[in-house]
């Protein structure tokens, strides 16, 4: 049986994309990157050099996939909502860069959406950041908000055309867009770091059409809604100041019935990004409800209330599937989750937590 599996999955892997050099990777993490099955598939998993007949599956599970103990095979959850039953109705209202009101939350999350190489304008992804926004549009999300790395350049006018495209694909969604900041939008480097906000073309580029409505990179708005106010809170680590951690300590201390919070690189690479490090010593131990990042080109759900959104167009890590997450606030006040396949929108994984970022039944 196990070389039989090898043989597949050898096979299978010699049509595998070779791993592009700007990919991210979660340092030090060796857990594989999320699998979606499509049809005629048996399992989102990566295989295990280890013994099959110890396991219950034949692979391990991932990505909110469980294993079905009599087949031995990786199926996908069952769900208490979602598709199955009727969408959750979270409007009426509207929100903007300055917040705004609503019953209760709906919103998209998207991310990592850069061309695959440097001033590769000319093959930006338009076509897949257009597919998700026009699904935004027809879930009726109230705003999304996005997890940074929206262009691949090193000069202005790169960039700014980078952004056009951006906004073009973006104009299938009618409401407002807010976007964290990418280490690709400062000087490249994962560790780049542009506090003054003019220390690269690109990030002179971001601030200028993307984020006009901030001074800064970093930014915040609550959104009131009849179950309490929201606030939503975008780190800019790649600008990481003495401004910005003041910034950051009254904004959290800020009492908020619920706490968003976006941010570029997961916690994962705070070894090599200061601003990771110090926002996470900002936030650690406090009751945030929801941490949505992007940088690893993938989908992947970290723990009960942290989310990897990076497969909104970029090149894409492993087997993984471009896509986008709905958010919504049920009426119990518990936040579900839902992550989607673009183009078919097919649900992949969903889960709910509660307004103080724990697992909700």
């Amino acid at each position: 049986m196990r070389i039989q599996l090898f043989l597949a999955f050898a096979l299978g892997c010699m049509a595998c994309p070779a791993a592009n050099s700007n990919d991210s990777t979660l340092p030090g993490v060796t857990v594989p990157p999320t699998v979606v099955a499509d049809a005629g598939d048996t399992a989102p998993a990566a295989a295990d050099a280890g013994d099959d007949s110890a396991r219950p599956c034949y692979r391990n599970c991932y990505g909110g996939w469980v294993c079905n103990i009599t087949t031995r095979r990786c199926e996908p959850p069952p769900f208490d909502g979602g598709r199955e039953a009727p969408l959750p109705a979270s409007g009426p209202g509207a929100v903007s860069a300055s917040g705004g009101t609503v019953d209760r939350l709906r919103f998209g999350v998207y991310g990592d959406v850069r061309p695959d190489d440097l001033n590769e304008d000319n093959r930006y992804p338009r076509d897949i950041i257009s597919d998700i926004m026009t699904a935004f549009q027809q879930e009726s999300a109230q705003f999304v908000v996005a997890t940074g790395d929206y262009i691949f350049s090193n000069n202005a006018a790169s960039a700014s055309a980078q952004i056009a495209s951006l906004k073009a694909a973006e104009a299938n969604y009618a409401g407002f867009v807010g976007h964290a900041l990418g280490n690709h939008e400062c000087k490249g480097w994962s560790a780049s770091n542009c506090p003054n906000g003019d220390e690269s073309a690109q990030m002179v580029e971001f601030m200028r059409g993307l984020v006009p409505h901030t001074p800064t990179p970093y930014f915040d708005f609550t959104v009131e809604t009849n179950l309490g106010p929201a606030k939503f809170v975008f780190v800019a680590a790649n600008a990481w100041s003495e401004a910005q951690r003041e910034w950051l300590t009254r904004t959290i201390a800020r009492e908020t019935t619920y706490t968003f919070v976006l941010r570029h690189h997961p916690s994962a690479f705070a070894n090599d990004v200061t601003g990771v490090l110090e926002s996470d010593r900002i936030l650690d131990g406090k009751n945030v409800t929801l941490k949505m990042y992007g940088h690893v080109h993938e989908y992947r759900r970290l723990g009960d209330n942290e989310v990897i959104c990076g497969n909104g167009g970029g090149p894409l890590r492993g087997f993984n599937f471009y896509g986008y997450l709905i958010v919504d606030q049920l009426v119990d006040g518990s936040i579900q989750v839902t992550s989607f396949k673009r183009g078919t929108n097919e649900i992949v994984d969903q889960w709910r937590v509660t307004a103080d970022g724990r697992r909700a039944p």
